[in-house]
């Protein structure tokens, strides 16, 4: 995994004002390396062409929640460790020694360390 603050971070949330909102935040934590998604569909799309340390994403959004998204990420993670499915795929062939198979876990428990209240609307989560 790279050093904490060269984290790939993958923004997905269906209104542009919260992932610029959400990108600021991060940038002001000293992470630079953010790419953004309009909703879970374009999320999955840029998972499946780069690989990310971390994704943060809106619980309630409105054609695929983070919830679906969440377990759409496990059904890739059920094909097999990420490093086996990209050595099999001829454009990730060459990305699959950079697979960390603890990313996926990383997402999955920052989502369930969010109570239902805070996935629903993160703005109550206490920032400091």
């Amino acid at each position: 995994m790279p050093a904490e603050k060269d984290l790939k971070i993958l923004v997905v949330d269906d209104f542009s004002a919260t992932r610029t909102i959400v990108i600021n935040y991060l940038s002001k934590l000293g992470y630079s390396n953010t790419v953004e998604a309009e909703d879970g569909f374009s999320a999955l799309a840029r998972l499946k062409s780069a690989l990310f340390d971390l994704v943060v994403t809106d619980w309630s959004m409105s054609d695929m929640s983070g919830l679906d998204l969440l377990k759409q990420m496990r059904t890739i993670q059920k094909m097999g460790p990420l490093r086996e499915v990209f050595s099999k795929l001829p454009m990730f062939g060459g990305m699959a020694d950079q697979v960390d198979e603890g990313e996926l876990k990383s997402v999955e428990a920052l989502i369930h360390s969010m109570t239902p209240g805070e996935r629903l609307s993160p703005e109550i989560i206490d920032k400091s």
